[in-house]
C-alpha cells in the first residue's frame, strides 16, 4: 500500500516537473496589465509564436498573436489617458502593455465590465476607453432554451511551474456557482500555430448548458479536440461536468 502511495506521489511530482520545463519565450511571460484600450487584463506568452490576452472581469480571450520573445512592451501612456498612474507630472512606472507582432485575431476593443460594476463607474471609464455594447456576453448559462442570466466572477489565476490557469465562476440566480478553469498551451502540430485551451467545468446542474459564445476570431479556426463539448455557429457548448479541449489553428 505504501509503495503504491509513493508511486502516485512520484508520478504527480514528475508531471509537475514536466509541466515546469515547458519553455516560455521570456522570464516575464505573464502579467496583469492595462492598455490604452482596456484595464484589468492579463497577457500570457506561451511561445514566441503564441501570445494571448484575456479580459479578466468577463473571462474573455480577445487577442492572440505571434509576439516573438517579448510579446510587446510596457509604455508610460499619458496623463490624459490614465491620470491615476501619474504623480506630480511623471508616471509612477511604465504600466501600459502594448502588444507587438502579427495578430492571429484581435476582437473588437472596449471595456468589458463585471456585472456588479456601478453604472456611474462605467460612465467614468468610458471617458477614457472605447465603449463596448452592454449586452455583450462571452459566457452564457442555459436551462433548456432559456438564458438564466449567470454572472461571471473573476477568481484570479495560478501559475504552477510554467502552467498558467485562469479561474472564474458563473454565478446562477440561486447563488450556486459553476466553477470553470482554463489552461492554455501552444502546439506546433501539423506545421501550424495552435492554441490549445483546456477547460474544466464543475457544478453544472442537470439539464443546464454552459456556452462560450466568443472563442476568439473566426469560428472556422476552432475545433473541439477532446471532451463532450460541441461547436455550433462558432459557439462552444458544454452540457456536463468534466474537461474539454478547444484548439484554434493558424
Amino acid at each position: 500500500m505504501r509503495k503504491g502511495i509513493l508511486a502516485i506521489l512520484f508520478l504527480a511530482l514528475a508531471g509537475s516537473q514536466a509541466a515546469a520545463q515547458v519553455a516560455r519565450p521570456s522570464p516575464f511571460w505573464f502579467g496583469k496589465v492595462v492598455s490604452t484600450e482596456r484595464s484589468r487584463q492579463v497577457f500570457v506568452g506561451l511561445n514566441a509564436n503564441m501570445w494571448i490576452m484575456y479580459d479578466l472581469p468577463q473571462a474573455v480571450l480577445y487577442q492572440a498573436w505571434k509576439g516573438g520573445t517579448l510579446g510587446g512592451s510596457l509604455a508610460t501612456g499619458s496623463p490624459a489617458v490614465t491620470p491615476e498612474y501619474w504623480f506630480k507630472g511623471g508616471p509612477h512606472f511604465p504600466h501600459i502593455f502594448v502588444p507587438a507582432g502579427t495578430d492571429y485575431f484581435r476582437d473588437g476593443v472596449g471595456e468589458y465590465f463585471a456585472s456588479y460594476t456601478k453604472p456611474a463607474d462605467i460612465d467614468t471609464y468610458y471617458t477614457k476607453w472605447p465603449k463596448q455594447p452592454l449586452n455583450y456576453k462571452n459566457w452564457v448559462v442555459m436551462n433548456g432554451a432559456a438564458d438564466v442570466g449567470a454572472k461571471v466572477r473573476n477568481r484570479g489565476y495560478s501559475v504552477l511551474g510554467n502552467v498558467f490557469t485562469l479561474k472564474f465562476g458563473l454565478i446562477l440566480p440561486d447563488n450556486s456557482e459553476i466553477a470553470v478553469t482554463e489552461s492554455p498551451e501552444f502546439s506546433g502540430a501539423n506545421g501550424k500555430n495552435n492554441l490549445v485551451r483546456t477547460f474544466s467545468f464543475s457544478g453544472i446542474p442537470a439539464g443546464y448548458q454552459v456556452r462560450l459564445q466568443h472563442p476568439g476570431g473566426a469560428a472556422a479556426s476552432w475545433t473541439v479536440t477532446s471532451g463532450p463539448a460541441t461547436l455550433s455557429a462558432g459557439a462552444m457548448t458544454q452540457t456536463a461536468n468534466g474537461q474539454t479541449v478547444l484548439t484554434g489553428s493558424w
